[in-house]
């Protein structure tokens, strides 16, 4: 049986759910994304066929439906975000439903006409990454109550 497994690598998790609980454990991101390029969590959360994810904790294994999942914490290794020459970058602070804000770095690949922050989030997938020194906040755009642009100076 096990020859019909799909492999898939093991990626460090903290999970926020609406209503405020955090939960940690191992999610698994496919070895391969849509395009052939290494695949990701946000490959997973994505992925329409698959609305539940499993979450291996310690002793146990919890199934998150990713509708209720407010935001993904990843090691900022194992989160992808928009480079190349036609990427562009923001500073934002998004306010989440339940008033929690998150901080930092998001980037989409835009022409250059649709390059304001507004476009951004307008064009942004289902879960926004947004990277910080040391993580990558996946961000349900569902929940974002709001956004503004962060002086990248502060």
């Amino acid at each position: 049986m096990s020859s019909f497994r799909i492999p898939r690598r093991e990626v460090e998790a903290r999970i926020l759910l609406e209503g405020g609980e955090e939960v940690a454990g191992r999610l698994f991101a496919p070895r391969h994304g849509p395009h052939g390029e290494r695949g990701t969590i946000e490959d997973r959360l994505s992925d329409a066929r698959e609305p539940f994810l499993p979450l291996v904790r310690e002793g146990d294994t919890l199934f998150v439906s990713a509708d209720w999942i407010l935001s993904v914490t990843l090691p900022a290794e194992d989160a992808h975000l928009a480079e190349g020459d036609d990427a562009h970058t923001f500073e934002l602070t998004l306010r989440l439903a339940g008033g929690s804000e998150i901080r930092g770095t998001v980037g989409i690949s835009l022409p250059p006409e649709e390059s304001r922050p507004l476009d951004f989030l307008n064009a942004a997938p289902r879960f926004i990454a947004v990277r910080s020194e040391s993580a990558v906040v996946l961000v349900n755009r569902a929940f974002v109550v709001s956004a503004s642009e962060t002086d990248r100076s502060a």
